[in-house]
């Protein structure tokens, strides 16, 4: 079974390849979105973990779920993203999903 691991630092990645390879996984490592899509793309991964450090990651875990949803993901947070996701949730904040229009900002304004 293959493994991808994402954003975590070199000691980390160490620490769990060694972990993951005595449970028979082939282990490897992302350290950006980008580098995780090149590996997904061309390779058969079976589990991802991503160790979510910025809500921008959010994109990866989309892509993921948009295009590999056999694949099982794993995140690891920190209490940063857990209370940005909190109080995106729990505000009355308005929002705009990209790509958008003028027509669709206007018409998101005025309302």
């Amino acid at each position: 079974m293959n493994i991808l691991l994402v954003n975590f630092t070199e000691g980390k990645q160490k620490e769990l390849e060694e972990f993951l390879n005595t449970q028979g996984y082939k282990v490897y490592f992302a350290d950006t979105d980008l580098e995780a899509v090149q590996i997904l793309n061309n390779i058969n991964i079976s589990d991802v973990i991503v160790h979510l450090i910025k809500i921008l990651n959010i994109g990866l875990i989309n892509y993921i779920n948009n295009h590999f949803s056999d694949i099982r993901v794993l995140l690891v947070t920190n209490n940063y993203v857990e209370q940005a996701i909190s109080v995106i949730k729990s505000t009355a904040c308005e929002i705009i999903h990209e790509p958008f229009t003028l027509a669709d900002f206007r018409q998101t304004l005025q309302n």
